[in-house]
This record gives C-alpha cells, structure tokens and sequence, in this order.
C-alpha cells in the first residue's frame, strides 16, 4: 500500500503543472480539493487509484511544493459539514421533503445525497468529493454543473447539506476528537506545556522585534533568524515548528466575534512571512491564553 501511495517526482511535476492551469480567484488564489484537481486531463491515471490513495499523493506532491517553494497553502477554505442523519429510511425523508416546495433537480439531488450517506459505514467519513462523483459519474456532467452554478461539485454538497439540515433531515453540529498519551513518555500534558512556553517566547520576541507593528504595516518575520534567537535563549523549536505555531496564532479568533485571526500572513518564501497585526500585541497574548487555557481544561476533563 506504502508503495501505490508513494508520490514520484514527475508526478509532483504534473501535479504543478495541473495547477498552474487551473483558475485563480481575485486574490491571486487557487481553491481547490485533491479530487476536484485530479480531474485534470494529465492526471487521469491517478483516476485509477483508490481514492484514499489518490488523495495521499496529492497532499504529498503539495506538500513538496510548498518546501520547494513553488507554492504557499494558506487557509483550508474546503467547507466541512459535521452531522448526523436524523432519518431512518429514504421513504422517511421523502415524507419530509414532499411537505417542502422543492423542485425536481433539489428534491433528487437530496435523496442521492441521503441514499449515498445511508450507505456509508457509520463509523467512517465521507467526502463530498465522493458524493459529488456518484452523482455525477461523468467528467462533462461535473463540469457543466459547475458551469451553470459557479460552485464546484463538492461545494454544492455542502450547500445541500446546510439546507438539509435546515429541514430537519438531519443534524448538523460539531463532533471533535482526538488522541493524545495521558502518560508515559511525551504525554499530552507536558507537550502542551512546552508548546505554551514555546509560543509565548515567540510572541515575546515578535513584540521585541517590531513593537509599533500596531499600527496596521506588514513588517516581514524571518523564520530561521527567530529560531536561532530562540535556540540561543534555551528552547527547544525547529523552524516548521515555528511555522505551525506562527500560523496557529494567525487563525486565533476566526469564527468568533472578530471573525478574523490575529495575523494576516503572506508568504515569501519558505524562511520568511510578510505579518501584519490584526488586533494589538496584548489581545493577541490573551487570545492565546485563552486558546491554551482550554486546551489544557480539555487535558484535565
């Protein structure tokens, strides 16, 4: 399996290549999941793999890119929808849709979407990548979909899913988990604490550094310069570590009141950001604490 996964270098040449030609929003951006990418022409023998396969190699060749700075991921903008189905049977939910005025393209793409969902393994997730492809198992379907709605497959799913919800079909709400050692050697509790400690001596030197960054200027933050400031004073931090916790703190606060992160990041190159503050120095520290406050309630829950 390691070996059907394994991403080859002119594979990661095609994977750019296939990027390069796909659109750009206004922002210079490309938004796009690994199965919407893969639809392109040069890439059709990734097609054949399991999708689970093809979406490894995708994110590694990605991955590579960015090292080899060819490119900069930024926000995940891929919507995820988090629910239960609150019906038992296809014949339930049309009792419930025939009540709605829905038309015949919503009202059939709502049931697919419910038979494929009923088909999934409760325990398992599902992409909407996936559901997208078995309503629309050819190419050109998929693309004059996406022609006529200015979504692309996967985001029509969401959308639908919202709706569903809306309408009782089913439940939407957040599910988290995660996996961390109560005990033993690098447990969950001394990480967290050594990470805290790490991020604020980040923070100090960031302030340290550019203390009137306030005022709304970007000032640039050299990667490798703060690391090796923070080797000198005692800490134990790499430079992708660095890079984790600088964009950590640039989405603390989304989806909250202020609906934007502390930071705006630009990339440069693998070794250096363009940063400018969103909200002062000192909000910033008590976002963070706030943030490292209940990761650690959740420790000790």
């Amino acid at each position: 399996m390691g070996a059907i996964s394994e991403v080859r270098q002119k594979e990661i040449g095609r994977i750019l290549r296939a990027l390069r030609r796909k659109t750009k929003n206004r922002k210079g951006e490309i938004v796009i999941t690994s199965d919407e990418l893969v639809r392109d022409e040069d890439l059709a023998d990734l097609r054949e793999l399991r999708p689970e396969f093809r979406d490894t190699k995708v994110k590694a060749a990605v991955a590579w890119l960015e090292r080899a700075g060819f490119l900069s991921r930024n926000n995940n903008l891929t919507d995820v929808f988090q629910g239960k189905l609150l019906v038992h049977s296809l014949e339930e939910a049309e009792k419930i849709i025939g009540q709605l005025n829905l038309g015949p393209y919503n009202r059939n793409l709502w049931l697919n979407i419910l038979s494929n969902l009923m088909n999934t393994r409760e325990e398992a997730g599902i992409r909407a990548d996936s559901i997208a492809e078995a309503l629309f198992p050819e190419k050109h379907a998929i693309s004059e979909m996406e022609r006529k709605t200015g979504l692309t497959a996967a985001q029509m799913v969401i959308a639908a899913l919202h709706d569903m919800a809306d309408a009782g079909l089913v439940d939407q709400g957040i599910m988290l988990s995660a996996t961390f050692r109560p005990k033993s050697r690098n447990r969950a509790s001394e990480v967290l604490e050594a990470a805290c400690r790490l991020e604020e001596e980040l923070l100090r030197l960031c302030q340290e550094s550019d203390p009137n960054a306030e005022n709304g200027d970007w000032v640039e933050m050299n990667i490798r310069r703060l690391n090796q400031k923070l080797h000198d004073e005692g800490c134990e931090t790499s430079p992708d570590v660095l890079r984790q916790l600088i964009k950590g703190i640039s989405y603390d606060g989304k989806g909250l009141a202020a609906s934007q992160g502390s930071f705006e990041l630009q990339y440069v190159d693998r070794n250096r950001y363009r940063v400018r503050l969103q909200r002062s120095w000192h909000n910033i520290q008590e976002t963070i604490s706030l943030r490292q406050n209940v990761a650690g309630t959740i420790l000790r829950a």
